[in-house]
């Protein structure tokens, strides 16, 4: 059975169920490897895992969702062309600058690397959760890149049981868990996520966002990511996995 998410454009994204099935969670050389794509090189390593390996659903690749790497962006009066008053929007403004995020524009790439004012953030929506939140990419020494591994995971405790996105990053490939602020594999494992504070951002409509901030430049449609043939391992200093207020992880329901 397929899930089929409409997006922009006319175009879809069907979830199916992964190719590996029930062995979706393999042993290699003395480790637990999550399938991250038909290229083994492309696994998650899963040795340590804070899931439940049953609960994850779908598995389509690490890069079936096109997580932005640099995007582009285009004036407010341009967007008034496509985008209505009434459209919801992610929008962020730190530091005199402002950007909006179309939620239609995240449904499809779920992911947004962005830097804002000189801060590193990442610009997250997860249409299955209905989770959209803005995050600190610097954690730690280092500036960390995010993508969609192409899972979804529940749990009936956590966010009302709904499915939500797992993400990982290309520095160090862990995965991520929004729902639950913090990685849950990987060298940055039990390391929380940053919520970029409040104040800088909300998720609101385009009429609005527009009104506060007339200047704000806005996610230019109909991009493709071409994906990275290689990335450089961070291999540095990794951040405290100290425990911090939910508040400062874990996006505002």
């Amino acid at each position: 059975m397929a899930v089929c998410l409409l997006l922009t454009m006319g175009s879809a994204v069907c979830l199916a169920q992964s190719a590996r099935g029930p062995r979706r969670v393999i042993e290699r050389e003395g480790k637990r490897w999550l399938f991250g794509g038909e290229d083994p090189s492309q696994d998650f390593d899963v040795t340590q895992f804070r899931l439940d390996s049953a609960r994850l659903n779908y598995g389509l690749g690490r890069e079936n969702f096109p997580a932005l790497i640099e995007p582009e962006f285009v004036s407010a009066q341009e967007a008034n062309q496509w985008l209505g008053d009434a459209d919801a929007v992610l929008g962020v403004s730190i530091g005199g600058e402002a950007k909006a995020y179309p939620i239609s524009l995240l449904t499809r790439h779920e992911v947004v690397n962005d830097v804002v004012s000189g801060r590193p953030i990442v610009a997250a929506y997860c249409i299955l959760a209905k989770l959209g939140a803005i995050y600190d990419r610097r954690l730690g020494e280092h500036t960390y890149t995010f993508a969609v591994s192409g899972y979804t995971y529940s749990e009936p405790k956590v966010w009302d049981g709904l499915q939500a996105f797992v993400l990982w990053d290309r520095d160090t490939e862990s995965l991520w868990l929004p729902t639950i602020g913090k990685a849950v594999s990987g060298p940055m494992i039990d390391v929380p996520m940053r919520l970029v504070p409040q104040e800088h951002w909300e998720q609101t409509t385009w009429g609005e966002f527009r009104a506060k901030y007339p200047e704000a430049r806005v996610l230019k449609p109909g991009q493709r990511m071409p994906r990275p043939k290689s990335w450089k391992p961070y291999t540095g200093t990794f951040p405290e996995k100290a425990k911090v207020d939910p508040k400062e992880s874990i996006a505002p329901r």
